[in-house]
Order: C-alpha cells, then sequence, then structure tokens
C-alpha cells in the first residue's frame, strides 16, 4: 500500500466543525508505487451520496461512542512531531505522543485521498457557474490505525515488546457501554509479533455498519492508485514484498477454518476474533465505478488485471463468503453523478470524457460481508413508507438515524424529544436500545386517529408496536413551561434543603460552580422544532388581552372572555394555545437543554435558514453547551436546514438564568429574526417567480376539489353504516 512516513495529528474532529468546509488531512503519500511501510491498518469507507455535509459528523460521533478518536493529520505537520489532540470532554489541548491515550481512547487517523488538491479545484472552478456544486464531496474516507489497536484483525495486529522475558501489556478500551474493560495480551522476547487478543472486540467494519445510517461498506484497503494497471501493480509489491500485505493475503490463502464474517448464526457477530480463513470459502471480485457504464467485456478486462490473486475457494456471485472490490473512482458532482460522463443523453460514448483517467482507484477486501448497493436493508425496513402512522412533519427515517448517532444514544440512554410529533425521532432512538420520552403540546397527534368502533387506532405506539419496540413515556406538555410541568429538583426534607443550601453557600464562598439537584437528567434531547413553515408552534395562552381601558387590577392580561374552570373540569381540561415565536422556541429549547442534560449529553435539532444565515453569528448559542457539530442540508438554492450538535460542558448556575437567556442570540433581534420569518421569506421568494399566481389558483382549486372527495367519502360511509344497522 502506497504510504510515507506518518505525520503527527495536529486537529481533531472533537473540536467544533462546520463541515461547509473542506479539511485539510495529510500530506500526499509519496514513495514508490505499491512500496511503503506497514505501520498502518487502513480502511475505506464508502458512503451513500446524499446528506454530503453529514457524512463525516456522524461517522466521527459513531467511532467516538465506541471510544475510538478521529484525528485529522495535516499536510505540513512535520514527521515525528509531538501529536495534538483536542480531549472532548474539557477541550484542552495536550501532547500525545502514543495513540493509546490513558483514559483508553484510541486515535484512529483521517489521511487525505489520492488527488484530493485537484479535485477541490475542480470544484471550486464548477461552483462559479452553479454555486450548489461548492457542495460536492467525495464519497470516501480513509482511515487508518495503528497495528497494535483492538480494532485491528488479530492476524493484522503487531505488539512492541521488551527486549527481556514475558511481560503482559494491558490497554483500557472505552467501549460502547461507556465502561471501561481491560485488554491483557501476552507478548514474547521478540521485537515484532502478531497478537491473539481472547477479548470480545468488535471490528472497524462492524462498529460503523452497525450504526452508521450514510456508510454503504467498509473496505480492507490493500492499495490505491491513479490507474487500474498501477493499482494491481501496487496490490502484487503489496501482497508479496510488504510484511502486513504478506500476513493478510496468506491468511486469506493459506490457514484453515471456517470465515464467514457476515452469515455467523453465534451472538458474536462482529466480534473482531471471529475472523478465520478457509481454503473452501467462496468468494467474488466486484467493479464499482460510480455511475459510469461499462459493458461485461470491459470489467472482464478490468478483472484479469488482478489475475495474479489465487484465492482457492469457488467463484459465488450471490452471497459469497468474501467479496473483493475494485473502485475507479471518477469526479462526482453535488447530486452523485459524473460531472464528465462516459455517455452522452443517446448512449453514445463521448470519446474525450472516456480517455479522461480516473480521479483514483482502490482495491481490497469487503468488511463485514458484501457491500451494500441500493442502500442499507435497516434504513429500508424503517421508512416512512412502512408506518402505521404519519404525520405532516413525520421526520425521514434515514435524518432520523443520523440525528440519534449525532446524539450519541446507546444502550441504556434516556432521551427526550420535547416537539415528539408521530415519534420518528424517538424510533431511531429505541432502535439503538435507549429509553424514550416525549412530550408535546398538540393532544390531537398524542391520542392519534382512534376509532372507537375499531381495534385499528393509529397513534404514535402503534408505530412502536409495528417494530416491536418497547412504548415511550408521552406527556402532553408545554414546551414554554417546561419547569412548571416537571420537578427541578429532587424532593427533600426541611433539614437536607437547609444543607443544601449551606453547601451552595460554601461553594459560592469558594468560586466554585454550585451543583445543582435536578430530579430528571437526559443523555440526550433530539428534537425537529417547529419552525413554521409547515406546522407553526404553540404554547398555552389566550389570544385576547385585556382592554387598555379596563384597568381592574383583578383580571390578568389573558382573562378577558375566559370562563374560569370548575374543579371536575380541571382533570382532563386542554387549555387554549397561542403562536409561540421561534426564537423563544429556540432560547428555551437550550435553556432546557443546559438544565437537564447529564455533563457529556447532547442536543441534537434542526433549524431552517435562508442564503444570509451565518452559523457562527445567527446560531443560538449558551455557555453551558458547545457546539459540536453543523451540517447543512440545501432543499433549495437559497432555503436549507442546518443539523446541530451541542454538548454540555458545565453546570447550570441558576443564578445566571438572565445572563444566559441574554445571551442566546449573538447579534441579538437581527440573529433572531432571521429564524423567525422563514415562512415569510418562503412566501416572497415565491410570490417573486413568474406564473405564482396561475399556480396558486390551482393549488386552491385542488385543495378543495379533495375536500370535497373527502366529505362525500364520509356522508357515503355514514351511509353504509346506518343501512347496515
Amino acid at each position: 500500500m502506497n504510504s510515507s512516513p506518518q505525520p503527527k495529528p495536529q486537529q481533531s474532529l472533537q473540536n467544533p466543525r462546520n463541515y461547509d468546509d473542506s479539511a485539510v488531512i495529510i500530506e500526499e503519500n509519496g514513495g514508490k508505487e505499491g512500496e511503503g511501510s506497514d505501520d498502518r491498518y487502513r480502511v475505506l469507507v464508502e458512503f451513500a451520496h446524499r446528506h454530503l455535509d453529514f457524512l463525516m459528523a456522524e461517522m466521527e460521533s459513531v467511532l467516538a461512542l465506541n471510544g475510538i478518536r478521529l484525528v485529522v493529520l495535516r499536510e505540513d505537520s512535520p514527521c515525528g512531531a509531538a501529536a495534538k489532540v483536542r480531549n472532548g470532554s474539557d477541550n484542552q489541548v495536550r501532547d500525545v505522543h502514543d495513540e493509546n491515550d490513558d483514559d483508553g481512547t484510541h486515535c484512529c487517523y483521517l489521511e487525505q485521498l489520492l488527488h484530493q488538491d485537484q479535485y477541490d479545484a475542480l470544484v471550486r472552478e464548477r461552483s462559479t457557474q452553479d454555486p450548489l456544486q461548492a457542495r460536492a464531496r467525495r464519497p470516501f474516507a480513509l482511515l487508518s490505525f495503528a497495528l497494535s489497536s483492538p480494532w485491528v484483525p488479530p492476524h493484522c495486529r503487531r505488539t512492541i515488546v521488551p527486549e527481556h522475558g514475558t511481560k503482559k501489556k494491558n490497554f483500557t478500551v472505552a467501549t460502547n457501554t461507556t465502561a471501561a474493560r481491560s485488554i491483557t495480551t501476552t507478548t514474547t522476547t521478540t521485537t515484532t509479533t502478531t497478537t491473539t487478543s481472547s477479548s470480545k472486540h468488535k471490528s472497524i467494519g462492524h462498529v460503523l455498519l452497525e450504526r452508521c445510517a450514510l456508510v454503504r461498506s467498509v473496505i480492507e484497503l490493500w492499495a490505491m492508485a491513479p490507474t487500474i494497471k498501477a493499482c494491481a501493480n501496487a496490490v502484487q509489491n503489496w501482497t508479496n514484498s510488504n510484511d502486513l500485505g504478506r500476513r493478510i493475503y496468506a491468511y486469506h490463502t493459506e490457514t484453515s477454518g471456517t470465515h464467514n464474517e457476515s452469515n455467523s448464526n453465534n451472538n458474536d457477530k462482529g466480534n473482531i476474533n471471529n475472523h478465520s480463513s478457509s481454503s473452501s470459502a467462496s468468494w467474488k471480485l466486484s467493479i464499482h465505478t460510480l455511475g459510469t457504464t461499462y459493458t461485461r467485456e470491459e470489467q472482464g478486462e478490468m478483472r484479469r488485471q488482478f489475475a495474479f490473486l489465487q484465492f482457492p475457494g469457488p467463484v459465488q456471485l450471490k452471497q459469497p463468503d468474501q467479496e473483493y472490490l475494485l473502485i475507479r473512482e471518477v469526479e462526482l458532482d453535488v447530486q452523485g453523478g459524473p460531472m464528465f460522463p462516459r455517455h452522452d443523453f443517446s448512449k453514445r460514448l463521448v470519446a474525450a470524457h472516456d480517455n479522461r483517467p480516473p480521479l483514483c482507484c482502490y482495491f481490497g477486501r469487503v468488511l463485514e460481508g458484501v457491500r451494500s448497493v441500493k442502500g442499507r436493508g435497516r434504513i429500508q425496513e424503517f421508512s416512512l413508507k412502512q408506518r402505521a402512522y404519519l404525520g405532516p412533519t413525520s421526520m425521514d427515517a434515514e435524518l432520523a438515524f443520523v440525528m440519534a448517532n449525532l446524539a450519541q444514544v446507546q444502550k441504556g440512554s434516556l432521551v427526550l424529544d420535547p416537539f415528539v410529533g408521530t415519534g420518528s425521532i424517538l424510533i431511531a432512538c429505541a432502535l439503538n436500545g435507549a429509553y424514550c420520552m416525549g412530550t408535546d403540546i398538540d393532544i390531537r397527534v398524542l391520542r392519534g386517529k382512534n376509532d372507537n368502533n375499531s381495534n385499528n387506532n393509529q397513534n404514535v405506539w402503534s408505530n412502536f408496536r409495528q417494530y416491536d419496540l418497547p412504548r415511550p413515556e408521552l406527556i402532553r406538555s408545554d414546551h414554554a413551561l417546561y419547569h412548571s410541568h416537571f420537578r427541578s429538583s429532587l424532593p427533600s426534607t426541611a433539614k437536607q434543603e437547609q444543607q443544601h443550601q449551606q453547601q451552595q453557600q460554601q461553594q459560592e464562598q469558594q468560586h466554585q460552580q454550585p451543583q445543582q439537584q435536578h430530579a430528571l437528567y437526559y443523555d440526550a434531547i433530539c428534537c425537529d422544532p417547529p419552525y413554521g413553515i409547515r406546522a407553526g408552534a404553540r404554547q398555552t395562552g389566550a389570544r385576547r388581552r385585556r382592554r387598555p381601558s379596563d384597568t381592574s387590577s383583578s383580571l390578568s392580561p389573558v382573562a378577558v372572555g375566559v370562563r374560569p374552570l370548575t374543579d371536575e373540569e380541571r382533570k382532563d381540561h386542554i387549555p387554549q394555545t397561542k403562536p409561540y415565536p421561534v426564537s423563544n422556541v429556540m432560547a428555551d429549547l437550550l435553556d432546557m437543554a443546559a438544565r437537564t442534560l447529564v455533563l457529556g449529553g447532547r442536543l441534537v435539532y434542526i433549524i431552517p435558514s435562508f442564503a444570509d444565515f451565518e452559523p457562527d453569528e445567527d446560531l443560538p448559542q449558551h455557555a453551558c453547551l458547545r457546539t459540536v457539530h453543523i451540517c447543512y442540508q440545501p432543499l433549495s438554492l437559497e432555503l436549507g436546514r442546518r443539523l446541530v450538535a451541542m454538548e454540555k460542558v458545565q453546570e447550570y448556575d441558576e443564578n445566571r438564568q438572565d445572563e444566559y437567556r441574554a445571551q442566546v442570540w449573538k447579534n441579538g433581534q437581527v440573529s433572531a429574526e432571521k429564524v423567525v420569518a422563514i415562512r415569510a421569506k418562503i412566501n416572497e421568494a415565491a410570490r417573486a417567480k413568474p406564473g405564482y399566481e396561475q399556480k396558486l389558483a390551482i393549488r386552491k382549486q385542488k385543495r378543495k376539489q379533495n375536500k370535497e372527495m373527502k366529505k362525500r367519502a364520509k356522508l357515503e360511509g355514514s351511509e353504509q353504516k346506518s343501512q347496515g344497522a
């Protein structure tokens, strides 16, 4: 595999990053083709070509959830320099000389793809004609691990040991249950050995494919080169001359046993120690050309370049035990199509484009079974098309999975969705083992479509029953009055309360941050706030206010025309609601998250924005929350929405509540208005388009016809019921 001596990491993806910008990651690979050191185990991650700004954010969150720190390598970093990474909990920069950190977190390097600079220059050139093309991305990421990493297969592992005697080396690794686990490996007196760990550890392929909604496949990379022929030569040199390459190739061609990562029937599927090879294991060699069409004969010629690989098992095209993959990467635009298509619309060959060399060629082994061609089966299974209960604002299943990953939801997490709606986000969280809780002010959405004469009621719980998931806790609650509906502190006796006050006074005298005793702490808060495009936000209150001439002090500003409730009506009374400004929605959301999240817990939400929106200036902020990810999804040339992930970094101080709320909008009302006026801006932009009035009249006519059809169907149904009775 082509590589040069590795520069040390200079920047960690744990830093707040806006993924609108391109990342500088590693200096160009050097050395002769096919040669290089064997000190890194490399995998190529293939993404689905959608939600382009979400790809790296989701992968980093999933890696961090499994105790793997993703470190970006800068191309100007000197070889041999000490590493610089950020500690995700305290955001402090420290020196790192070893990838195995003291806290059990292991580093994973994000290396630069071949010809990345040329691709970036091409994107900048095309974006001058089409601004949307500026968001084009390559659907691949190159990750590398030290051979001592527990996520590397045992037959690839190498441990540096002392000169004398036998010694045990302990690695402490943070697992996906947040508990640390000790992995003990035994080494001998030789300088370099291949270790076999007895601990059950997931492979890197299983880690990513198990959780990442936007990862299509993970490939154990054997070589990458500018052309297919050069790639074949690099593979041959790597498997013949490179120590790591010889071990991997021999493992798949010479050793005995049974090897089936994808079809394993035991409970340890994905365990890194389940890897074994077999002379009878079936295999196939697939060709992936990224939307460029090649004939069967042309693909056969590509395969013949790798005829020197002598895999002993039979060739099997459907569900083989092993799949080897050759990828011919071409330049893709923002929609995922080739920038220089090989054929025109008439399917005629375009010679100029056909002669254009590929951006890069990769060869490797697909981890965890067979590569997914048309998307992940798990996402298709939970598609909105299959849901029992839907609403006009139900979150897309794929985006809901991404939000759950950015929130780092795992088994045992307590997750809240304060705008639960039909529960799409909570379904994704429940599938990852979380305890779910949802609130909403609209009781009609929570009750669903109930038919008193039928058992086929449709509501939020119907969706959870459909997927055999535990029922979430659903509460009709006003987000604006959250702290009036839920306890803000644990119930205590008078003596305990006095002791707590004395403790707070001592902390204030010592200039320490007072500790809050909330009754309920959430591990994550995931939501899609109502920002007034399809559904407007509501809060408790009546629209009618006191007349200016009425000076009676006994009347509240909302008391005019409102009949007081009796004691019997208070049990199931649903109060009136009034519009809830979006700026207040976001301010209350951040304040509630800062109060009720555990330290290190995450708030993940979606916010719409127009082209004049500046994330660093216009996004709501809070002193107790640190922005981790900002991912942009364009919906049109002017309109888009941002997926924001924030992490709680300090405890909430009740004495600074007014200060916190005053700092939510950095530029005050100017920033708030950019969020509040989204619907008005959409309508204004629509009116400016030609033919708006005609299209509006057609839409009104269709709505009127649909309303009449539903009315007739309802009348016919009632007549049939009366006749049957």
